[in-house]
């Protein structure tokens, strides 16, 4: 939170979140035992921090990776992207108007052209955003594991000007990460050894 109370020139930041199969992660956990009711709680987390301070310019764009309806699940026979518009339409149609939220969904033909699994969407919101005449783009996904706010520390130090491009990692020492399940802890570190012997870093 102090990062972004230290920003002291206007600013656009843009919080690009790519998803697939995100249709129970957006649902209320009244309506899903698994619901998180992502799309309104990343919206609200937008709103109260970068909220702090009037000189950025947030906006959020969702852009989901395809076509992920599931005719054999109930809770996916609709899109995410058409479920996350209903919801834009009806409570925050004051952020549709502007712009400050948008959703797309990136081209079905494209994606298995290029084999997207996430990375066509990222991209494609990324040039959304520069269109948009975003200063700074954060990518992050739909589930909660990392509160918006954290973004604070991607972005200062390159509003500081010392460089260009900030990954950040909820693997590193101390790094505070919510209800994050063994098995995706197991698959991220199998993941995570299979690029370093691909990628010479």
């Amino acid at each position: 939170f102090l990062n972004m109370l230290k920003i002291n020139h206007p600013i656009k930041v843009t919080t690009i979140v790519g998803t697939y199969e995100g249709q129970i992660a957006i649902r209320k956990p009244s309506e899903h035992p698994e619901g998180e009711d992502a799309f309104r709680k990343q919206i609200e987390q937008c709103k109260e921090f970068f909220g702090l301070n009037s000189l950025i310019d947030w906006q959020i764009i969702y852009v989901v990776d395809g076509d992920d309806r599931n005719p054999k699940d109930k809770f996916r026979q609709e899109k995410t992207n058409s479920i996350m518009a209903k919801i834009l339409i009806e409570e925050y149609p004051g952020y549709l108007k502007s712009g400050k939220v948008k959703i797309f969904e990136f081209n079905q033909s494209i994606k298995k052209t290029i084999g997207s699994i996430q990375g066509g969407a990222v991209v494609y919101g990324m040039r959304e955003a520069l269109r948009d005449g975003s200063d700074y783009m954060v990518y992050t996904t739909q589930d909660l594991d990392t509160h918006i706010s954290f973004e604070g520390n991607l972005i200062k130090p390159m509003f500081d000007k010392k460089i260009d491009l900030v990954i950040g990692s909820n693997r590193v020492k101390d790094g505070i990460i919510k209800d994050y399940a063994k098995t995706r802890f197991i698959f991220s570190t199998l993941y995570n050894w299979y690029v370093r012997l691909m990628v010479p870093l």
